[in-house]
Order: C-alpha cells, then sequence, then structure tokens
C-alpha cells in the first residue's frame, strides 16, 4: 500500500517536460492573454446566440397565439352565423305557424 511519502503521490517536477524547452514569463502572458480574449469572445457568441434564441421563441410564442386567436375567431364567426341562421329558421316558422292559424 502507497503511502504519502510514495513517489507515485509525490508533486510532479517542476519545469518543461523532457524535450520542451523552458516557457518564459513572457509566453506564460501571451497565453493568458490569448485564453482571456478567447473567453470573451465566447461569452460574447453565446450571450449573441442567447438572445437570437429568445427573439426567435418570442416570434415564435407570438405567431403561434396570432394563429390561435384567429382560430378562435373563425370559430366565432361561425358560431354566429350558425345562430343567425337558426334564427331565422324559427322566425320563418313562427310565420308559417301565424299564418296557418
Amino acid at each position: 500500500r502507497a503511502g504519502f511519502n510514495s513517489p507515485v503521490l509525490a508533486p510532479a517536477v517542476p519545469g518543461p517536460a523532457p524535450g520542451q524547452k523552458e516557457s518564459s514569463t513572457d509566453d506564460r502572458d501571451e497565453i493568458n492573454k490569448l485564453l482571456e480574449e478567447s473567453e470573451a469572445r465566447v461569452a460574447k457568441i453565446v450571450q449573441t446566440s442567447q438572445a437570437k434564441i429568445a427573439k426567435n421563441l418570442q416570434t415564435e410564442v407570438h405567431m403561434s397565439f396570432k394563429k390561435f386567436d384567429k382560430s378562435i375567431h373563425l370559430q366565432f364567426q361561425q358560431q354566429q352565423h350558425e345562430i343567425n341562421e337558426l334564427r331565422r329558421i324559427a322566425k320563418e316558422a313562427q310565420n308559417n305557424f301565424d299564418r296557418v292559424w
């Protein structure tokens, strides 16, 4: 069983891997700068994408509501037409009844 002093658990030796040159502070600063710029660009892309998605969803919901509203309006018109037709038939029946009596 390996203990805390075991070489398996020992921290890595600082410095470059075999065959690599020592990186300078300037290299690390440049890498950090590039990482920060990349993170900023990714954040901007994510923000833009989220805004586009939100706008598309808003448009889709609005269009669905308009279709639903139009459907309800058409159903209402159809029912009004049917009611008016039933009233006309009832009035005609009443007139016929009145003529017979």
